[in-house]
């Protein structure tokens, strides 16, 4: 399958260390050892939907054309990427297995190569976009603590651990005792965010969506496989220049630009030297200035004294 085989394309670093056995090179590490990335495009079939969205965000009427051709490229087989998003999981080896953070599809051979290192103990569910996955990891790995923030209602049966802004039951604090913990507290969409102490690497979803301070670092951006310009274009270009999120994380009350503001300064306060978002086109790379020019420019703006971003019209 088409998709299958591009999964192991985007990630081919093996492990660094031999001596530490990593079993399949399609998880790349990161620096400061026991942290990893696992980037996976979605199906092939989530190209329709995902191409008419973004389509219908584009006014003008020749930049439509353009990316029409796109679309019937694809349709017409002549694409080997289609418009689909690209996702990044991160891993954390721990002392009794595996922490999984944002998972996406199992794949029959992820499941092979994580059970060959002692199996997932912990599974953390950032948001409700990113907890779609979470049946099929939890009963793969059944006993594993599954994190998530509170207003995601899985079963009883899954045993989930919920965790709120400044409510972070002690069951929990031990469970993630390598980690720094926060809850973003947006109305709706609450997020939990980690830091892994000892390689100051910081594991998000939708909290940062760019893995360079560089707007205009492609490689840094989103990635939306062939529409990857055209989300750029629908989402990003009409906002403000020095703002690094898409437009449609700009609405937010004035409580909940208070709570983000506060996270942001606890998260600055813990010095990541490098950023693993799920949504960014890459892990950022510029150590610490670089991890917290990234988090200032995605949420200085939600300072009270820092004016309303404002939009662009295309």
């Amino acid at each position: 399958m088409l998709v299958v085989a591009l999964l192991h394309v985007l990630c081919v670093q093996a492990w660094a260390d031999p001596a530490s056995h990593w079993p399949w090179p399609a998880f790349k590490p990161l620096e400061g050892g026991s942290v990893f990335e696992y980037v996976a495009l979605q199906d092939a079939q989530m190209h329709n939907g995902t191409f008419r969205s973004l389509l219908a965000a584009i006014k003008d009427p020749q930049a439509q054309a353009k990316y029409r051709e796109i679309d019937a490229q694809w349709q017409a087989g002549q694409l080997a990427v289609p418009c689909v998003w690209s996702r990044r999981m991160g891993l954390v080896k721990l002392a009794d297995g595996v922490l999984v953070y944002s998972p996406v599809e199992l794949l029959p051979d992820v499941r092979s190569a994580l059970q060959r290192l002692g199996g997932v103990t912990t599974i953390v569910l950032p948001n409700r976009e990113h907890a779609i996955h979470w049946e099929s990891w939890n009963r793969a790995w059944p006993n594993a603590h599954v994190i998530l923030p509170q207003g995601i209602h899985l079963p009883s049966w899954a045993n989930p651990l919920e965790v709120g802004p400044g409510a972070i039951p002690e069951a929990v604090k031990k469970i993630l005792q390598d980690f720094s913990i926060e809850v973003i507290g947006q109305t709706g969409f609450p997020e939990v965010v980690l830091q892994h102490q000892s390689s100051g690497t910081l594991l998000t979803s939708d909290f940062v969506y760019f893995g360079s301070k560089d707007k205009k670092d492609m490689s840094g951006r989103p990635q939306v496989g062939a529409c990857t310009d055209l989300y750029y274009d629908a989402f990003v270009r009409p906002g403000p220049s020095d703002v690094l999120l898409p437009t449609y994380r700009l609405g937010l009350s004035e409580v909940d630009k208070r709570n983000i503001s506060q996270s942001l300064q606890r998260i600055l306060a813990w010095g990541p030297r490098q950023i693993l978002s799920a949504h960014a086109g890459r892990v950022s790379s510029g150590g610490k200035d670089e991890a917290a020019a990234i988090l200032k420019g995605s949420w200085s703006w939600c300072e009270t004294q820092v004016a309303e971003p404002t939009l662009l019209m295309l």
